[in-house]
């Protein structure tokens, strides 16, 4: 089964904790947000939400690069159309 692609708009932390999420079962995600700041850490957010899970033995740490390189920032609509 291929995934689909997911975009979830806003990149503050509720929006890069969706996306972790998707991404944690294979949807490569893209993240709108108009604050090209949010752009930036969403890599940094999203190792911190999967930290937490590993701590919490919910989550494989050697999985960890593989999920957040899913993730895909942008401050462009067209990009994501």
């Amino acid at each position: 089964m291929q995934s689909k692609p997911v975009c979830v708009l806003g990149a503050g932390l509720m929006g890069v904790g969706i996306a972790t999420h998707f991404a944690r079962y294979g949807h490569d995600i893209w993240l709108y947000d108009t604050d090209s700041s949010r752009i930036a850490e969403i890599s940094a957010v999203a190792s911190g939400i999967l930290h937490e899970l590993i701590t919490a033995e919910q989550f494989a740490a050697d999985e960890k690069e593989q999920v957040v390189s899913r993730l895909h920032g942008t401050t462009s609509l067209p990009e994501i159309a």
